[in-house]
């Protein structure tokens, strides 16, 4: 009987260490489409042209828009602070986004995308 494969174990050992991992349920076109939507509507005002948006950190602005969706995306992990105190999962703890590196948000957003290496690297 076919069975929806929609989540994914991707380790994560350049970020988090030997024997790291981070499990996800994949992004459905809906919640793309959403945050696509959000990013344009979001308040931009300032942003004059396209090098002021990237001066800004056009990241900060997706991160802010997409941690509730990215906290709900995240179904387990084994991800631990700089002192090696297991981090809870954003879903019961969405501030705990705030603790990690940007290195860490990025490897996270795009393994949700698909670019992640099934070795747990990022794709450049």
């Amino acid at each position: 009987m076919p069975q929806r494969q929609n989540v994914i174990t991707i380790p994560s050992v350049e970020l988090q260490g030997e024997g790291s991992w981070v499990k996800l349920r994949k992004l459905t076109v809906g919640e793309s489409k959403s945050l696509v939507r959000s990013i344009k509507t979001a308040d931009l005002q300032n942003v004059t042209d396209m090098k002021t948006l990237q001066s800004m950190g056009d990241v900060e602005v997706i991160l802010e828009i997409s941690a509730s969706t990215l906290a709900s995306l995240i179904l387990a992990w084994n991800w631990v602070d700089t002192e090696g105190n297991p981090l809870p999962l954003p879903k019961d703890k969405p501030e705990v986004l705030d603790e990690l590196t940007t290195e860490e948000q990025q490897f996270l957003f795009e393994a949700i995308s698909g670019k992640a290496k099934k070795n747990g690297s990022l794709t450049n």
